[in-house]
């Protein structure tokens, strides 16, 4: 199967972001396998893609990250 020009964009913060922002139990825990679950999900498609986590990211909005 082939892909002309297509890729996965991936922005989500990384786990210890994500928990600090957020109170559930053990959620850095959480955060991290649920980002490892969308790598590998991603992954499986076999589509180039690009992970962009709040340290490649700048802006106050999605709209000015994106």
């Amino acid at each position: 199967m082939k892909h002309n020009n297509t890729a996965i964009l991936i922005f989500a913060n990384s786990a210890i972001e994500d928990a600090s922002r957020k109170a559930i139990g053990n959620s850095e825990k959480l955060f991290q396998k649920l980002n490892e679950q969308t790598i590998q999900t991603v992954r499986e498609t076999q589509l180039p893609y690009f992970h962009f986590t709040e340290d490649e990211q700048t802006g106050n909005t999605f709209g000015e990250r994106f």
